[in-house]
């Protein structure tokens, strides 16, 4: 995009118009080495793969959904990694569209210049690195690809989820659009499969045993080749569906082990925050940031260490019971209890509202001085050095960057 002083959609749109140009750029994508590994920052992680941002086949079509896919990624990384490794436009597969539809690919290409204009509007561009992930090319090469790994074992829990999946499929006779054909969901994913039967036809289990063999055989190509990537990194692995969850779990290596678990910490403290404020708003605040950071990276390597992850979700759980509430219960009530000594003390009344949004008390002195006090000199001096000291130990808590957070939330939406 540079090359071309390309910034936005419309930039690329002219420059794919020039004869020249556009032969220009099929030739650079020629030189591209794909399979070069990146240098990565220590607190990076690898984006499985049904979060990457090929496009189609794999994922999204179009820009507009990558962007709700950078949404989703974002949510569930910004707290942990510094970089994530991400699978992006594929300079081969452009190639093969632009030989196979020239005029498909450009329409490719118009979409990744969107999504990519939009990564760096937000801030986000920075904190990718994409990178090509190899796929075992078959049967063969994956029961090879299994062995090396170690994950021999992978293949019978496959097996074993054909037979659950089959059994708990939910067969529906209409499309989302009401249109007439026979389709199958399961809750582990949001998309349904098509049979191609007739509307009323009878859906035999044997039909139900080959759409569930398909949809396991395809998650299991692209979890082995996850966690070979990953470990070929060096780094944790983030999944995001619940069948590839269940295959790449097993992996031994507590780095992948620790990804997922992270990845699977829900912050119920971000709704109405965006992906760029988010990431503003954790440069701002670093030093509270970090300070959050390695608290959640502690308690994410000690769950780890005490033994193996049979279910990354429940441990994310744990680790936001036992050690987020718990910290910003704690927070609550420090500040709560300075507010009320400096009351007392002072006969002054501070009007915060409720105590989960006492903003004022960690931005600004306090925001209304009673009858009796007209300056902060004389006897509310010392009240007033405590509260200020109050306020300094809460900023060394560990969560006090996640509260604050909360706090611009709620600013944010009201």
């Amino acid at each position: 995009m540079e090359t071309n002083n390309v910034l936005s959609r419309r930039d690329a749109e002219r420059v794919l118009a020039d004869p020249r140009q556009r032969a220009a750029i099929v030739e650079h994508l020629t030189t591209v080495n794909e399979t070069q590994v990146p240098t990565l920052d220590r607190h990076s992680i690898l984006a499985g793969s049904v979060l990457d941002l090929s496009g189609p086949p794999i994922s999204c079509p179009g820009a507009e959904c990558m962007k709700l896919q950078v949404d989703v990624l974002f949510k569930r990384v910004w707290h942990y990694f510094d970089q994530v490794v991400i699978v992006g436009p594929s300079a081969s597969r452009i190639l093969s569209d632009y030989q196979r539809d020239p005029n498909y690919a450009q329409f490719r290409i118009l979409e990744y210049v969107d999504l990519l204009s939009h990564l760096k509007a937000i801030g986000a561009s920075d904190l990718l690195v994409f990178m090509d992930k190899p796929v075992p090319s078959g049967a063969h090469e994956l029961h090879d690809w299994l062995d090396d790994l170690g994950l021999q074992h992978v293949t019978e829990t496959a097996d074993a989820m054909v037979e659950r999946i089959a059994h708990e499929y939910t067969i529906h006779r209409e499309g989302l659009n009401g249109e007439p054909l026979v389709r199958l969901s399961h809750p582990w994913w949001e998309s349904s499969q098509v049979l191609p039967v007739d509307v009323d036809a009878e859906i035999t289990d044997e039909m139900l045993h080959e759409a569930a063999s398909a949809v396991v055989g395809s998650n299991l190509f692209m979890g082995v080749a996850d966690v070979a990537a990953a470990r070929r990194l060096g780094v944790p692995l983030a999944a995001s569906a619940a069948l590839q969850d269940e295959l790449v779990h097993q992996a031994p290596d507590p780095e992948i082990q620790a990804g997922l678990v992270a990845f699977h910490l829900e912050l119920p403290y971000l709704e109405g925050v965006s992906t760029k404020e988010l990431l503003q708003i954790r440069t701002d605040e670093w030093t509270y940031f970090e300070q959050f950071r390695n608290s959640i990276r502690l308690a994410v390597r000690e769950r780890v260490q005490a033994g193996a992850v049979e279910n990354p979700s429940q441990v994310a759980a744990e680790i936001h019971e036992d050690v987020i509430q718990v910290d910003i219960a704690r927070i609550i009530s420090r500040l709560a209890a300075a507010e009320r000594a400096w009351s007392r003390k002072t006969g002054a009344s501070v009007v915060v509202g409720a105590v989960t949004t006492t903003v004022g008390l960690l931005t600004a002195a306090p925001l209304v001085i009673g009858a009796g006090v007209a300056t902060m000199a004389g006897s509310a001096a010392l009240p007033m050095t405590k509260y200020f000291e109050d306020k300094q130990q809460v900023e060394l808590e560990d969560m006090y960057f996640l509260w604050r957070l909360s706090k611009h939330d709620r600013r944010h939406a009201s």
